[in-house]
Formats: structure tokens, sequence, C-alpha cells
């Protein structure tokens, strides 16, 4: 299981805590204010995606801001956040949340796909390159990243190393 699937999973074993906490009575105060604060950063996720949904892109970036400020926010929200930013043609602030997830999870495949984005919209070949190569490696099943692969390098001239991702994806290695 990768880190963003392990902090996802872990985060919502902190919620079901918080909401056992309450249901079950405890007072004492931390675990109180450990509750409300896990409530209260779950519904305002769920407001940031509900207002993304709705394309309410404004409202929905705005949430995103709070929520990213709150302690123990986990690497899925910035990742959307950056979506939503990417969404509405904010391509910089988008890669700078794609950005701050890849220092902390190198390998994160949806931040990587968002980095993808963000170095198309700057014509970066080079970048692009790299972000696919690393995309392929991670996710070698990926028939539609291989392609881009080998396109990307066609592109560049770069026939040889096309070539063995031409090769895989007609099955012929």
């Amino acid at each position: 299981m990768n880190n963003t699937a392990n902090r996802f999973r872990n985060f919502n074993v902190w919620v079901g805590v918080g909401v056992l906490v309450m249901v079950m009575g405890v007072t004492s105060d931390s675990n109180m204010a450990m509750a409300k604060d896990l409530d209260e950063q779950f519904i305002m996720l769920m407001a940031a995606r509900n207002a993304a949904k709705a394309e309410k892109y404004q409202t929905a970036i705005d949430r995103y801001k709070k929520l990213v400020k709150m302690p123990g926010t986990h690497l899925k929200t910035r990742s959307e956040f950056g979506w939503v930013l990417m969404k509405v043609g904010k391509y910089r602030a988008g890669q700078q949340q794609f950005e701050m997830v890849l220092k902390t999870d190198p390998n994160n495949v949806n931040a990587l796909r968002g980095r993808l984005e963000g170095v198309r919209k700057a014509k970066d070949r080079k970048a692009e390159y790299e972000v696919l190569t690393k995309l392929v490696h991670l996710s070698p099943k990926d028939r539609g990243l291989r392609k881009q692969l080998a396109l990307a390098l066609h592109n560049q001239g770069k026939y040889e190393e096309a070539e063995k991702h031409l090769a895989i994806l007609m099955g012929e290695k």
C-alpha cells in the first residue's frame, strides 16, 4: 500500500476514533478537542470536495486553503487542491501543491500526474519526459502512460528509446 493510501486510511481511523470518543461519552478535554478537530477537518474536506463538484471553484479553493493549514492534513487533500487549481487555470499554484506532496512522497502517482499536466502547459519537454518515465516506472502496466512516453520520446527524436516502449505496447517484449 502506498504512503497516500496509508495516510488516508489513518485519517479515516482517526475520524472513526473521534466518532467513538463522542459516542462513548469520554469527556477528557484532550479527547474532546481531538474529536472536534477531526470532525471540523472532515466537514471542511467534504465541503471543499462538494464545492469543486458543484463547479463553485473559488469556494472550493477558499475551503482547501483553510484545510491545508489545519494540522494533520494528509497529502491527498493537497493533491486534490492542486487539481482544483489546475482546473481553473492557476497552473503555478497547482504545481506548488503537487510539489509539496512530492517532497514528502516522491512516488505519489496522483501528484506526479498533476505535475505532468503542469509541465505540459509550460511546454517543458525535458520535464515531461522525466515525469512520464517515473510514472511508467511506478505504473508499468498503464498502457496510456507508456504510449504517452513513447510518443514523447519519438517527438524528441529518441527513436531507439521509443522503440522499447512501443515493442512492449505491441506485446513483442
